[in-house]
């Protein structure tokens, strides 16, 4: 979905989000890894959510994320946000 339709923004919903989990979880890493910024939304009210920080999941996974995605590289060859040092 990532590398196919290239969104600009990824909202998930999630009432029990836990970064160290799949599903979702897995879905916002790996658009944070392609530089796509992930709103999460933890109810009802869009506007109660947050934004999502590379640093907010568990250092393994982003790693193998990276490796999985091609560290540090976007479709197209373009550069991460995300390819130094976490936030």
């Amino acid at each position: 979905m990532l590398l196919e339709e290239r969104p600009r923004l990824i909202v998930a919903f999630h009432d029990h989000f836990d970064p160290a989990s799949g599903g979702t979880s897995d879905m916002c890493l790996r658009g944070l890894v392609m530089d796509v910024p992930v709103w999460l939304v933890p109810g009802e009210d869009p506007g109660l959510g947050c934004w999502l920080r590379p640093g907010m999941f568990p250092r393994p996974r982003m790693e193998r994320v990276r490796r999985e995605l091609g560290a540090g590289q976007r479709p197209g060859g373009a550069p991460t946000l995300f390819s130094g040092p976490e936030e």
